[in-house]
């Protein structure tokens, strides 16, 4: 792990055993995250519990970047081979014709004839009763006076 990286990955349910460190203890095992994944080796000392939970982390940066690594090498390899192979038509470009285009005096003449839709526009009405909610729950009868403006309108 001499090599430096940019970046490296933290799970967020690595969060409940890190809460079970005190923050004094919790701040060195993150120092010592972030210097593992730099490639420095000067470690700060930490307690047995910080550094079971440091050596978790640590494996897991670890196997994250060996599987990273694997991948960049398969990449690699699939790069040295150069493209798809001569008889692959899969990999073949067909140019592509522009929709439309193909059909084009067709198209032309369907775009200067009338539209023949018709629309029909079907209105409901609906009686809905709204109930004062400004009413007191004592008084049953709320008055006609305490009536807000948005239920009078409603109520024609």
């Amino acid at each position: 792990m001499s090599e430096k990286r940019d970046s490296f990955v933290l799970y967020g349910n690595q969060i409940k055993q890190l809460e079970t460190l005190s923050d004094e203890e919790a701040g060195k095992v993150i120092k010592n995250i972030y210097r593992y994944a730099n490639g420095d080796t000067d470690f700060i000392e930490l307690s047995p519990a910080a550094m079971m939970f440091f050596s978790f982390v640590q494996d897991q940066i670890k196997r994250n970047r060996e599987k990273y690594e694997e991948t960049c090498r398969r990449h690699r390899e699939a790069g040295k081979k150069g493209g798809a192979p001569k008889g692959n038509t899969n990999a073949s470009k067909q140019p592509k014709q522009p929709k439309g285009c193909e059909n084009n005096q067709n198209n032309q003449k369907q775009a200067k004839q009338a539209d023949t839709d018709t629309e029909t526009d079907t209105e409901t009405d609906t009686d809905t009763e709204y109930i004062n909610i400004y009413a007191h729950s004592n008084n049953a009868q709320a008055s006609e006076d305490h009536t807000p403006e948005y239920e009078k309108v409603f109520a024609e």
